[in-house]
C-alpha cells in the first residue's frame, strides 16, 4: 500500500475509475496468482493492466518473458522506468481488446473489471494453456452460472463451450487501492476442446447473445426475432421454419450450452443463406444450393401442365420449378444428388404450404426413382466442362459442372429419360449456347421425341434456350 501510494505520489498519478484502476496491493494474493498458472521457465505470460508493476516484478522472475500490457500511458512510463534493466519484459501501450494478435502461453493479470465482459470473450477465443485472473465477483458468478440460474448468460455458455473454469478463491475489497466498492474472485480458465460440434462459430455466439435477449420466453418464440434480424423471416413464413428446429418448449434460461449449438448448427443455412420470392411463392436458398438464375426464370415462365399431373423436377435445387408445379396443381417428386438441396426444397414446399404435394429425395437423377413415370419431367442440366487436373468442389460448384467435358450428366439423363415419361408425357428443358445444344436435341429426338424450341434469350456470354420434347406418335 505504502508503496502504491508513493509511486501514486511521485508520478502524480491520480487512479481514475473511468479505466477501473485499482491496484492489488496484497502481496500474498500475487505469489497466489503466479502459483495458480504454475509459471515457469520456459512461458511466455501475458499480463492485461500491468498498473504499478507489482505483478509484473513476480512474474519477471519466472517467465521466459513477459507481455506486460496498459492502456495509460502515464503508468507505461512507471514500468518503464522499473524494468529498465529486464530484458524479458515487453512493455506494451494500448488496448489488448484492440491490439493485434499476440503470441503467449499463459495469462497472469488483474484486469480492469470494466472490460471483464470483452476481455473474456475475446479471450476465450484465443489460444493459451492457462488463465488466472482476479475478476468482479458478480461477473465470474455469470462465467459458472449453470442452466436456469439467475446469473445464467451468453458468456456462460461460451464459457463452457471453450473451457473449464474455476473459481479459487473469493478477496475483500481491501486487498486493492483505490478499495473497489464490490469483492473480487480468482478463477483459473484451462481451454479444453469444445464438447459440443458447431458448424459456425460466429452463428452460434448471434444466436446465443439474440435469445437472452429474452431469458424467460420460450425457445420458439425468442427464435422468431433472430430470424427476422437474420435470415429475413417473415411472420407468415415461421411455423414451417420452425418445425426444423429443436428444443422449441423449452424456456431459453433452460438450455443447456450443447442445446444452443443444436440451433446454431439448423440456423446457418437459413443465415448464410438467401431468401427470394418468384411467382407470388417464397424461396430460402442454402448456401450449398444453386441459386435460380436467368436459366431457371426461363423455364419457369414456360412450364406447361394440368393440375393432377404427375410432375419429376430433376435436379430441383431450391425447389423453384417443382414447388411452382404443385402451386399449380401438380403432384411433384423433386429430386436432386446434394442432400442439402433436398433439404432446401422440402422447407420451401412447408413455407409456401405445399408439402402434400411435393416429395423430395436425394438421388443422381433417376437412380432411386425405380420404373416410375411422369406426365412432365422438368430438367435444367449442369453444363460447364470440368477443367483438366481441377478436383471436384463442394455441392454448389456441381450444380453446375455437367462432367469432364460438360455433356455427361445430360448424356446419362437422355439414355434413361424415355423410361420414365407417359407415353403422352413431355420433358422440358433449359440448354445454353455454352453447351452441346444441338448434341442434346438429336439426343432426345434419337431417343423417340419430337422437340419444339419454346424461348430463346440472349444473355451477355451466352444464349439460353428452353425446349419442350413429347414422345413421337409415329
Amino acid at each position: 500500500m505504502e508503496e502504491a501510494k508513493y509511486l501514486l505520489s511521485k508520478y502524480r498519478i491520480r487512479p481514475r475509475r473511468r479505466l477501473g484502476q485499482n491496484f492489488c496491493v496484497d502481496s500474498s494474493l500475487l505469489h497466489r496468482l503466479v502459483d495458480y498458472c504454475n509459471i515457469g521457465k520456459d512461458d511466455i505470460v501475458l499480463e492485461v493492466g500491468a498498473g504499478l508493476g507489482f505483478l509484473t516484478s513476480l512474474l519477471v522472475d519466472r517467465a521466459r518473458e513477459v507481455l506486460a500490457v496498459e492502456v495509460d500511458p502515464s503508468l507505461v512510463e512507471v514500468l518503464k522506468e522499473r524494468f529498465s534493466n529486464r530484458s524479458n519484459v515487453r512493455i506494451i501501450l494500448g488496448d489488448v481488446l484492440c491490439l493485434p494478435s499476440l503470441v503467449f502461453h499463459k495469462v497472469v493479470a488483474n484486469p480492469p473489471y470494466t472490460i471483464s465482459s470483452q476481455l473474456l470473450r475475446n479471450l476465450l477465443g484465443w489460444k493459451f494453456d492457462c488463465a488466472v485472473l482476479s475478476l468482479q465477483r458478480e461477473f465470474s458468478e455469470k462465467l459458472t452460472a449453470r442452466e436456469g440460474e439467475k446469473e445464467y448468460s451468453p458468456i456462460s455458455v461460451l464459457a463452457r463451450y471453450r473451457g473449464k473454469v474455476k473459481v479459487l478463491e473469493h478477496v475483500p475489497p481491501n486487498i486493492f487501492y483505490p478499495a473497489p466498492k464490490v469483492e473480487s474472485t480468482v478463477i483459473r480458465i484451462i481451454p479444453q476442446p469444445p464438447p459440443f460440434h458447431v458448424r459456425d462459430e460466429e452463428v452460434f455466439q448471434g444466436l446465443v447473445r439474440s435469445l437472452f435477449t429474452q431469458r424467460h420466453r420460450k425457445t420458439r418464440n425468442a427464435l422468431q426475432l433472430f430470424l427476422r434480424e437474420k435470415a429475413g423471416a417473415r411472420k407468415g413464413e415461421m411455423i414451417a421454419l420452425l418445425e426444423a428446429f429443436p428444443h422449441l418448449e423449452k424456456r431459453v434460461v433452460d438450455l443447456e450450452p450443447h442445446n444452443f449449438g443444436d440451433l446454431a448448427n439448423v440456423a446457418v443455412d437459413l443465415v448464410h443463406g438467401k431468401r427470394i420470392e418468384y411467382g407470388g411463392l417464397v424461396f430460402y436458398v442454402y448456401p450449398e444450393v444453386y441459386e435460380p438464375s436467368d436459366d431457371s426464370f426461363l423455364l419457369a415462365r414456360h412450364l406447361d401442365l394440368r393440375p393432377g399431373q404427375k410432375v419429376l423436377d430433376m435436379g430441383t435445387g431450391c425447389g423453384l420449378l417443382g414447388i411452382l408445379s404443385a402451386s399449380r396443381g401438380a403432384r411433384v417428386t423433386a429430386v436432386d444428388s446434394n442432400p442439402f438441396a433436398v433439404e432446401c426444397s422440402k422447407l420451401n414446399a412447408r413455407v409456401n404450404g405445399l408439402s402434400e404435394r411435393f416429395e423430395g429425395r436425394v438421388s443422381d437423377l433417376f437412380r432411386e426413382l425405380g420404373e416410375e413415370r411422369f406426365d412432365l419431367i422438368i430438367f435444367n442440366p449442369p453444363y460447364l466442362p470440368e477443367e483438366k487436373g481441377e478436383v471436384t468442389g463442394g455441392w454448389l460448384e456441381k450444380a453446375w459442372q455437367g462432367g469432364p467435358s460438360g455433356t455427361e450428366v445430360v448424356e446419362r439423363f437422355l439414355k434413361e429419360v424415355r423410361n420414365h415419361v407417359q407415353y403422352d408425357g413431355q420433358v422440358m428443358m433449359v440448354l445454353s449456347s455454352l453447351s452441346s445444344r444441338e448434341k442434346t436435341i438429336e439426343g432426345l429426338r434419337a431417343q423417340g421425341f419430337d422437340v419444339t424450341v419454346l424461348a430463346k434469350e440472349k444473355l451477355d456470354f451466352e444464349e439460353l434456350i428452353a425446349l419442350r420434347a413429347r414422345i413421337s406418335q409415329i
